[in-house]
């Protein structure tokens, strides 16, 4: 599981819900299916990056994190920061004054 970004061992929480009849089934809890979520990861290095880090310095950063090695960095900056070129390019500045 990741834990703020890096790979932390964790037992897995097991809940069973009783259905009132009798048998019960297994449940996953919203709060583990949140905590192993890898958008939090992403988060971070474009955040990281926003401020100044380099993609190959993120590694450097979170050495035990999955998701921070240079390929999956500059793939992940290269969707944000599309996502930053579109967000700037689709704002109107007719009501700035420079």
């Amino acid at each position: 599981m990741l834990y703020e970004g890096e790979r932390e061992d964790v037992i897995r929480p097991r809940v069973r819900q009783n259905s009132g009849d009798g048998p019960t089934h297994e449940v996953e809890l919203a709060t583990y299916r949140v905590a192993k979520d890898p958008q939090q990861l992403q988060e971070q290095i474009v955040q990281a990056i926003v401020s100044g880090v380099s993609t190959r310095g993120v590694q450097e950063i979170k050495p035990h994190s999955p998701g921070a090695k240079m390929p999956n960095v500059s793939r992940l900056w290269q969707e944000a920061g599309s996502k930053f070129v579109e967000k700037l390019r689709a704002k109107d500045l007719r009501g700035v004054t420079w």
